[in-house]
Parts: structure tokens; C-alpha cells; sequence
């Protein structure tokens, strides 16, 4: 599955561990957050343009406190994207 992770950005090691773990399961997975060094407004919109191609969005720890996240969300809940929480699946 190709997955979209969603990680507070001040969370490098977490970002890491999750996406190996992942990556240890069999999916692919997308990391915007390599890309944040852009402008924040061309960020978003090419975040958007990634999800928009992916099946799924995992969203980490912390994510309920990183504006970023939750706008990630809304955007995966717009486009009926699956929604992983990390220690939660979304019941179907």
C-alpha cells in the first residue's frame, strides 16, 4: 500500500521509526516532510498533490499538536483516503 506519513516535522527520530516499521510491513511510503525546507505555501500544495496519490495517510504521535497534521488529515478525509493512527486503525 502506498502510505502517506504524517509527522509533526520537529519529530525526526519518530518520522524515522515509523517509516522503517512501514516499510517493514510491505508498503511504500511517502515522506513530505523531506520537502519543508520549500516555501510552506508550495509545500502544501505539493503535499496535497502527493496524497492525492496515495491509498492511505498514517498520521504519528503527536500529530493531534502539529497544525501541518491536521491539515494533512482533513485532506486525506476530503479525498476518502484510509486513516491510520499510530496504535489505532480506522475502523472501515
Amino acid at each position: 500500500m502506498l502510505i502517506y506519513l504524517s509527522c509533526p516535522a520537529t519529530d525526526k527520530d519518530n518520522i524515522t521509526k515509523v517509516a522503517r516499521n512501514l516499510m517493514r510491513e510491505g508498503h511504500f511510503v511517502v515522506l513530505p516532510s523531506r520537502y519543508r525546507s520549500l516555501l510552506a505555501e508550495w509545500c502544501s500544495d505539493s503535499d496535497y498533490e502527493l496524497l492525492k496519490r496515495c491509498e492511505a495517510i498514517f498520521l504519528s504521535a503527536g500529530w493531534q499538536n502539529s497544525n501541518g497534521c491536521q491539515r494533512e488529515l482533513r485532506h486525506a478525509t476530503n479525498l476518502s483516503k484510509q486513516i491510520f493512527i499510530e496504535d489505532y486503525v480506522e475502523p472501515c
